[in-house]
């Protein structure tokens, strides 16, 4: 799940323009915080790596 997860998170990296782009360490892990924005639509992304 993770991996699939990793890849997601690099391809809409490489196919779509970043907004925001944050990462920040919490007791459960690190988190990533994708946002991005795709026909329109706000997206977020959250990638939760322990």
């Amino acid at each position: 799940m993770w991996h699939l997860t990793v890849e997601l998170f690099m391809e809409v990296q490489v196919s779509w323009r970043l907004e925001n782009n944050f990462r920040f360490l919490t007791p459960n892990g690190l988190v990533m915080m994708l946002k991005f924005t795709l026909s329109h639509t706000e997206w977020i992304l959250i990638i939760q790596i322990k």
